[in-house]
């Protein structure tokens, strides 16, 4: 019903993003659905965590005889608990042939601040889990790139995946910030649509990073 009423009646849906900011005591999710924002979660365990992702996605699935193109984009700050829940997601749809699955770097996404966001969201972690969704991470393709990753993490390097940075993903001041989220949370604009907004903002090479 909610998803209907945010992206108007279809008989089917094509693509579901799930963006995720794994915390040690909550995580934070945000879902798009056919790229526009559909709902944000705070769940307090791994196993509610799960049950949505399955609900969110049966549900947009049902009736449609092809497979919906899923993509997760998980954040990698704390990175034990983000491959348990990578390699969790990844054995549950591995069947689907459209499934990607993005590390994303965090760096400072939990630092970023918007006035009133209690308004927007329940908790600072499905803001940063928004965020997460507007940077540019790796793909995760092959199940050999997390054991490297996880390998060289141990050593204090990274070699086995370079996580990439923000420093040029976007520049933004507070007020866009606050700007752009709206826009997102109100279905004004898309996440392809973000995507080409923030990198227009980094030729006017604003002062705040993203």
């Amino acid at each position: 019903v909610l998803a209907a009423y945010k992206t108007s009646y279809k008989d089917s849906y094509s693509a579901l993003t799930v963006s995720i900011d794994p915390g040690s005591k909550k995580i934070g999710m945000v879902v798009f659905l056919d790229e526009y924002y559909l709902i944000s979660h705070t769940f307090y365990d791994k196993r509610a965590f799960i049950n949505s992702i399955k609900d969110y996605i049966d549900c947009f699935q049902n009736k449609n005889l092809n497979q919906l193109k899923l993509t997760f984009k998980f954040g990698s700050g704390i990175l034990p608990l983000t491959l348990n829940l990578i390699n969790i997601v990844r054995n549950i749809y591995q069947t689907n042939e459209s499934l990607k699955i993005y590390l994303i770097d965090e760096a400072k996404s939990s630092k970023i601040k918007i006035q009133n966001r209690k308004k927007l969201f329940k908790t600072k972690h499905e803001l940063s889990a928004l965020i997460i969704a507007l940077r540019i991470g790796v793909e995760l393709r092959e199940s050999d790139y997390l054991n490297n990753l996880l390998k060289n993490k141990s050593k204090g390097k990274n070699r086995g995946i370079e996580i990439v940075k923000n420093s040029k993903d976007s520049s933004y001041s507070r007020k866009d910030i606050r700007e752009l989220i709206e826009k997102i949370i109100n279905d004004d604009i898309s996440l392809s649509q973000s995507y080409k907004l923030i990198n227009k903002q980094n030729k006017q090479e604003k002062s705040i990073i993203l």
